[in-house]
């Protein structure tokens, strides 16, 4: 609420793969209730490229808003979350051992937990191991606990097979979600990611 949200479309030819200049363009948003909040013309330009702002009020809706982007007979639709913001309570700093790993591989990771005026979090852990083939797939979940010094271990051995994605260079990654929950049940989350390559060694020929 309140925030100003950008909207960006990149308009190319299907089967050439050319950037469609010079192309109207209508934007549309929708709310949690599937009212219809905004909606404005756009052109793209030279390089297929168009882009709008809309100005969230203080006082919205909040939960999942649809954005829709329309090109002749073309629809481009995305979720957005709108929600209030609240100041996270500590600090999570989530470290694996490598940033790149082979299927099969056992990941070891550190976590940190601490309050921001500087005492450590004693508390539950939930680390949950996704992979991303259509969708993102969670194939392990581990539980653990902070120590008197905020720290937590974990480890977590990555599937035997996993589907590489072409803006990773083919490569696959492996996304580890890590909620700490303190002694006063309130929960802080962080993400971290790694790179999972089946070869050592990778080459590209341009």
């Amino acid at each position: 609420p309140g925030q100003q949200m950008r909207l960006r479309a990149l308009a190319m030819d299907a089967m050439t793969m050319r950037a469609l200049g010079d192309q109207a363009i209508t934007y549309e948003i929708e709310d949690s209730k599937g009212n219809k909040v905004f909606k404005r013309a756009g052109k793209t330009d030279a390089y297929g490229v168009s882009s709008v702002d809309f100005q969230l009020a203080d006082e919205v809706l909040m939960g999942d808003y649809k954005i829709i982007a329309t090109m002749g007979t073309t629809k481009s639709e995305k979720s957005v979350v709108v929600k209030k913001y609240v100041l996270p309570k500590f600090k999570l700093e989530v470290k694996t051992d490598k940033k790149f790993y082979s299927p099969k591989e056992k990941v070891k990771g550190t976590i940190q937990a601490d309050y921001f005026f500087g005492k450590p979090v004693t508390g539950d852990v939930v680390v949950k191991g996704s992979t991303f083939d259509v969708s993102m797939r969670e194939f392990q979940q581990v539980k653990v606990k902070t120590d008197a010094k905020g720290s937590a271990e974990f480890e977590i051995t990555l599937p035997d097979y996993f589907v590489g994605q072409p803006l990773e260079k083919g490569n696959a990654y492996v996304q580890f979600e890590v909620t700490v929950t303190d002694s006063a049940e309130h929960a802080e989350s962080v993400t971290k990611t790694a790179s999972v390559c089946s070869q050592p060694l990778l080459i590209c020929a341009v």
